[in-house]
């Protein structure tokens, strides 16, 4: 299980509401002149067009916590915090995806990139005027070993921000802001005909 697991799993509660997720691939070659084409540097993991509500771009992170008990907010590079930010100024809604691999029970927040922000403030992390930033913040200091002077981390700073494991597959809460910021319901849902990946 990786990041883009995470991505995919974020973008299915997406679906559910009626969103249009998609993932720009990586490299790939054009089957007519074969020449290598690049993403735009530093554009988020996930944009999220919509027919009728508000869209949103969501940038999309993981901690392996076999390995870290914390996560390394150096992930989000300038040029993805960059774009983050200018979209959000631009009037846009903008979201970091963030959710724990190898562990049980795993958890994914899906966070307004404004909140975020405050919340790294609030763990003395500031980014500088060109988006670069250093620190990490602990996941959960019940099993977070290098405590210091830490009395808060993220499973209680994103409670309001977490997804809901249902049986086989992650949901939006009721009062989450992808919700109530963007207004996506079930009740706007298209019928896709998947095979074609189109709305009917």
């Amino acid at each position: 299980m990786d990041e883009d697991d995470v991505r995919r799993e974020i973008q299915g509660a997406i679906w559910r509401l009626a969103g249009w997720p998609f993932h720009e691939v990586r490299a790939h070659r054009c089957p007519k002149c074969k020449t290598w084409i690049y993403p735009i540097s530093g554009r988020p993991d996930t944009v999220v067009p919509h027919p009728i509500r508000k869209s949103c771009v969501m940038e999309c992170k993981v901690v392996d916590v076999s390995q870290d008990r914390s996560f390394d907010v150096t992930q989000i590079r300038p040029r993805q915090r960059r774009w983050l930010h200018n979209w959000s100024q631009a009037n846009g809604l903008s979201f970091l995806g963030l959710g724990t691999i190898n562990e049980q029970p795993r958890k994914i927040w899906v966070i307004p990139w404004d909140i975020w922000i405050e919340i790294e403030n609030t763990y003395g992390i500031f980014q500088t005027e060109k988006y670069q930033v250093s620190g990490s913040i602990p996941i959960d200091l019940e099993e977070y070993i290098h405590k210091g002077k830490r009395d808060h981390d993220l499973v209680q700073d994103l409670a309001d921000y977490a997804m809901v494991r249902s049986s086989n597959h992650w949901d939006f809460g009721p009062n989450h802001p992808i919700r109530t910021r963007l207004g996506y319901t079930e009740a706007d849902v298209v019928p896709l005909n998947w095979e074609k990946g189109i709305p009917e």
